[in-house]
């Protein structure tokens, strides 16, 4: 699926249901769209991470290039969760999930023109802004099991939710590894975005 709609569709249009019914087996259409569709987003999330990391170092010539680009990263990630429990609150999970998931996609699209027109500065200053629309959905993401799994199943679902962050931090990198040599960083990006976006 692709565009808003799509993405909604994937993550169960959850702010619809209070809590997931009791009763019956753990499994159902929900928690498995609600985990395919986490997991799709955290993959191409690492993947994104990994060729921008290549893209910058290859572009600078230096180490710094990476390195500030993990900074801008990760320093968003800080304040970014405090509006997205508000925004959660007011407007549901799946919305704003949704909205940020879409400005990520914009904004590292944007990133990629950026590089390539050795406007590095502006490249930071995009990556910071796209944490923090991510570090505004990581509520969304926390309220949204209970809506998909039965109140005796929550630790289990999240157990798995851990496990696909954990597990994109792996495989993304290697992957993009493996491919780097066939490809070119902006190609990379790209896919990780499409990805991202379902």
């Amino acid at each position: 699926a692709t565009g808003q709609e799509g993405i909604e569709r994937n993550f169960l249009m959850a702010e619809a249901v209070a809590v997931a019914p009791l009763g019956g087996g753990y499994w159902n259409s929900r928690l498995v769209r609600y985990l395919a569709a986490s997991g799709i987003s955290l993959y191409g999330d690492w993947l994104t991470t990994f060729a921008l990391v290549v893209l910058l170092f290859r572009t600078t010539g230096s180490a710094t290039g990476p390195a500030l680009y993990m900074l801008s990263r990760v320093a968003p990630r800080v304040i970014g969760p405090t509006p997205g429990g508000v925004l959660t609150d007011r407007f549901g999970p799946v919305r704003v999930a949704t909205s940020c998931l879409l400005a990520q996609g914009v904004l590292i699209g944007v990133l990629v023109v950026a590089a390539d027109s050795n406007f590095i500065w502006a490249v930071y200053v995009l990556v910071a802004v796209a944490q923090f629309a991510n570090a505004t959905s990581q509520p969304a993401y926390a309220a949204m099991p209970p809506r998909v799994s039965a109140p005796e199943y929550l630790a289990r679902t999240n157990g798995l939710y851990g496990s696909l962050v954990a597990s994109s931090i792996l495989v993304s990198p290697a992957v993009g590894a493996l491919v780097l040599p066939f490809t070119t960083p902006e190609v990379l990006i790209t896919a990780g975005v499409a990805v991202a976006l379902g």
